[in-house]
Parts: C-alpha cells; structure tokens; sequence
C-alpha cells in the first residue's frame, strides 16, 4: 500500500478517536481542541489536543492562548461545573504569573486618586502579573515606590480592581481586593530574581511622572548601568500584594456567555454562583 494513504489513513484514524472522546461533541471539538500541526507526539493527536492531556496542562499550570479557552470549554461540559471555576481561574493566573507569552501574563492595575481637581477618580495602568499564590488568594505586582500607584494606595484608600482579558479565547477577569505595599525580605527575594533590564525602571533619578520641560523626551542614560550598580534601584523597588475578595469571570462564548461571580468569605469559604453575562 502507499505509504502516503497510510499516513493519511492512521492521521483520520486518530482524529475520529479523538472526536468521540471529547465531552463536547465532535463538531464542538473541531472548533475547541485545534492544536497547530499534525500529529505532534504521543501526546497529540491528529492536530487535537485530548481531554486527559488537556486536564494535565491544566494541573501542570501551562495553559496559553487556545488552551485557556478548551480548559474552559471542558469546565463548562462537566456535569458540575460551579464547584471547579475558581480553581480552574487560580490554576490559569498562575500560568500568568510564570509563563511568558500567557493572555493573563498582563493585566490592568486601577487605583483610586484624589490628587486632581479634589474629586476621587480612577487611575488605570498596565503591569505585569509576578505572582498568583492560590491558597492566599493573593496576586503581585513590583512598582516604584516614587510612583502614583504608591501615592494613591496611601491617599486614597487601599481598594483595586485588576482586569484581564483575552482576545482570542474571549474570556474576561475582574478582580476586586485590597491592596498593600510589601517590602520585606520577600521583596529582597523578588528583586535578586529581577533581570538587569527590569531593573533599569527604578533606575531613574527622578521620580516617574514627574514633568519634564523641552521639546525632547527625557533622557534614560542614567538608567543604563552594570549589575553592581544597578542594586541602586533596590531603595525604590516595592511589591504590590492584592488580596483578592471578589472575582467577576465572563466568558463572551459562541452561542451563549456565560458568567460567574465569586466572593471570598472571611471563614475561607468560597459563595460561587452564575449571574446574567
């Protein structure tokens, strides 16, 4: 027989293998398990992702892209989905935290400023999620201590909302907590993990958002330093903790949203329920 129709033969093979075994039904696994390539592996099949290897990125915290949206989908196939959401969130912001490239690696930080005009207002901004500590409930952020976000948290009170959100699997984060300023022999452990390009944002002599005269931008040179001489920047480097109390997760699906609400007790209990998307 040629070699080709065999090949060909064995891909069809395992991709009717795979269809029937997804709990979503085999055209809803066409459009929810797609994996780049052909036959990637023991692991992969015909170009699909299984359920069980699904379920082991999952535990393994290695969800990206696609992934995040069929852990999702097969969450929502389960008989009893409510009971696994929040951890199935938690496990997902700790692939945020640690590997590159995740949808949630970055998110938006909003504080509450009174520094203008006398009125509260909010004040948002890009940061990088550094940790997610799910037993906690606890997500970081590094800062400046020069900057505005220290400046609200002590004027303004000590409430933030951070929000993710994902294009391509078109799930949506919003996490309500409060916030505190760490700098301890955690943030001496955080900071010896930085790179010395990181490390050039708290490198600056003056402080940020400070205004600058001139048709020119700001010169970065003092910024560019060695490893011995960028320690400089530890006096100005904070971590952000977030004691995360409400989790609002919504996920814009084809053929219906779907949303949850998830409040954290002072006894640890966790009050789960869906709400109208």
């Amino acid at each position: 027989m040629n070699l080709g129709v065999v090949a060909v033969s064995a891909i069809l093979s395992e991709w009717l293998a795979i269809l029937f075994e997804t709990p979503v039904g085999p055209r809803s696994a066409l459009r929810h398990y797609p994996y780049k390539g052909f036959g990637g592996g023991p692991q992969r099949f015909g170009g699909f992702w299984t359920a069980s290897v699904l379920n082991s990125h999952i535990k393994l915290g290695s969800l990206d892209g696609m992934e995040l949206q069929a852990a999702f989908d097969l969450l929502l196939s389960s008989v009893t989905p409510l009971k696994a959401v929040d951890g199935l969130i938690w496990q997902s912001l700790g692939s945020g935290a640690t590997v590159p490239g995740h949808p949630w690696s970055h998110g938006s930080l909003t504080t509450l400023s009174n520094s203008r005009c006398d009125a509260m207002s909010p004040r948002s901004r890009m940061v990088v999620l550094r940790r997610s500590d799910c037993v906690a409930r606890t997500i970081d952020c590094y800062t400046d201590v020069r900057s505005e976000k220290i400046a609200d948290l002590e004027s303004a009170g000590h409430s933030v909302c951070w929000l993710f959100y994902d294009p391509l699997s078109k799930i949506q984060l919003r996490l309500q907590g409060t916030a505190t300023v760490v700098n301890n022999a955690e943030a001496d452990a955080a900071w010896c993990e930085t790179s010395l390009y990181s490390r050039s944002a708290y490198l600056s002599v003056e402080p940020p958002g400070k205004k600058v005269a001139g048709d020119a931008p700001p010169d970065t040179a003092d910024r560019v330093v060695n490893q011995v001489d960028s320690e400089r920047g530890r006096e100005n480097f904070r971590v952000i903790r977030t004691q995360v109390k409400e989790v609002d997760w919504l996920y814009l699906r084809q053929g219906g949203h779907v949303r949850a609400l998830l409040r954290y007790l002072d006894d640890g209990d966790v009050d789960v329920s869906w709400i109208v998307p």
